[in-house]
């Protein structure tokens, strides 16, 4: 006789994280493609100014500088330069140069990722 025995597990994170993808061009508005969010709040993208994004949360999701990890960007390919900065508690700024000048239009399904320690 054999005997199934499933175990349900539970995992849990150390850290928030938020994935997505974002397309952005011409001077319209970026598009975020959500794809895991872990966060208790909401996202939301705009352009501030020429190759300047912001990324904004609905309530406080990134309370420290030095408990929140970027990932992707901060490559240059072609002279295409994608960078992510810290921007406050509650957002992220996104931003594109071509050749070293702010420029629209070079996020075109760029993937990111942010991490933050989970405070508890």
């Amino acid at each position: 006789m054999v005997q199934n025995i499933i175990t349900e597990v539970s995992i849990t994170s150390a850290y928030n994280v938020f994935s997505f993808v974002v397309t952005q061009s011409g001077t319209s508005e970026p598009i975020i493609e959500e794809i895991n969010n872990t966060f208790p709040v909401t996202w939301t993208c705009s352009r501030f100014s020429t190759g300047i994004y912001k990324v904004q949360s609905s309530a406080v999701a990134l309370p420290t500088v030095e408990g929140t990890w970027f990932i992707g960007g901060g490559r240059n390919f072609g002279g295409v330069e994608i960078n992510v900065y810290y921007g406050g508690s509650d957002n992220f700024i996104i931003q594109t140069r071509l050749n070293g000048t702010l420029t629209d239009g070079l996020l075109t399904r760029t993937a990111f990722e942010v991490r933050d320690l989970k405070n508890s």
